[in-house]
């Protein structure tokens, strides 16, 4: 039986911050800045100053779509404008640490895309240099505020789930990694790139996992030269354990596609959906299914969720830095959290490497 009126009031929408009139200056004019960053911050209302990026017409036709008041020529230019506070960085990771350093230099904070750097090294020397800096710097891992995932956190967060036993997430979806391909050349880039939001996301809600194991895999004829398939599971103290399961290459037909997460708990269950995976990058809503011993003893609450991880949960990323700044706090996904979330991924690799589970605690 399902019932399709809520029983609780779920708290999921990105929230915006207490100040919100910040500059921002945007350093990347690609396709996640135009499908994501640009349209989240216009609807939340921020104030996008500048925007620049390596190809100049990429940049001038950018702000043309987003009435954004200047193009700067050059980085150092953009990050020598007195008003901008932020710098918004959305270029491959490998060119994160030296952006953030000069963006620090010049006194700006950051928030940089995903992953945080390509090595734990290089993203460790950016946490170090915000610190010496004096400044925030923020990782936009924004699938903690996609819809469904943020509801989610909800539910623990009430502890209405009870003690957790069990966790599962399932992407099997088709990618076209002709999209990317500088991110086919990478050796790892489906896990740095896709993978590191779902290990990211298991991190945000359980925090770290005493062990791990992990095997990827390769697709024949997929153009890429890493895996784009991996099987990981995670082991915590106590009574939970989990796993994550994703293929880019599923057969199945459209409506058979699959990107979900499950929590068990001795209480109760939720049962999410990625719409954003089954359609990218359009996406479409994600729902949430909620069952409890208690609240439904005869079957489940099914909700479809406001938003859309595209561009909705871009907004969670940059409010929560806004806050630090205003607040003196830290950002959700700072630079010292997601360092985290790149140990788990050392972890990833040295266990697949290796065919052995890793311990990490």
């Amino acid at each position: 039986m399902t019932n399709q009126t809520p029983l609780l009031s779920l708290d999921y929408t990105p929230k915006l911050p207490g100040k919100a009139d910040y500059g921002i200056g945007c350093i990347g004019a690609g396709q996640i800045v135009n499908q994501a960053h640009l349209p989240a911050y216009r609807k939340a209302g921020f104030r996008v100053l500048a925007i620049t990026d390596a190809n100049r017409q990429a940049a001038e036709d950018t702000a043309k779509k987003f009435g954004i008041p200047r193009v700067c020529g050059t980085v150092e230019e953009l990050l020598a404008i007195p008003e901008i506070d932020i710098a918004d960085i959305a270029v491959p990771a490998v060119s994160n640490p030296e952006l953030s350093a000069q963006a620090l230099a010049a006194g700006k904070h950051v928030l940089a895309q995903k992953p945080m750097a390509e090595t734990l090294a290089a993203a460790e020397r950016m946490a170090a240099n915000a610190h010496a800096a004096k400044r925030k710097l923020a990782v936009n891992h924004q699938m903690r505020w996609s819809p469904s995932v943020r509801a989610a956190s909800d539910l623990l967060k009430r502890g209405l789930l009870g003690e957790l036993v069990e966790f599962s997430l399932q992407i099997q979806i088709r990618t076209n990694w002709g999209a990317w391909p500088w991110l086919q050349a990478l050796p790892y880039g489906e896990l740095y790139y896709h993978t590191i939001h779902h290990i990211d996301t298991i991190r945000g809600w359980f925090r770290e996992p005493s062990r791990i194991y992990a095997s990827l895999a390769n697709f024949p004829g997929s153009g890429c030269s890493g895996p784009t398939r991996s099987y990981m599971l995670f082991n915590y103290p106590g009574f939970l354990r989990g796993s994550i399961l994703v293929n880019h290459h599923s057969s199945a037909p459209e409506e058979d596609l699959i990107a979900k997460f499950t929590i068990d708990g001795t209480e109760g269950r939720c049962e999410g959906l990625l719409g954003l995976l089954l359609n990218y990058p359009t996406g479409r809503s994600d729902l949430l299914r909620f069952s409890h011993q208690r609240l439904t003893p005869n079957g489940h609450v099914e909700m479809e969720l406001e938003g859309r991880w595209f561009p909705d949960a871009f907004i969670g990323p940059m409010s929560s830095l806004m806050d630090a700044i205003t607040n003196n706090t830290e950002p959700e996904t700072s630079g010292d959290d997601i360092l985290g979330t790149l140990r788990l991924l050392d972890a990833v690799l040295t266990s697949h490497e290796t065919g052995q589970a890793v311990n990490l605690r």
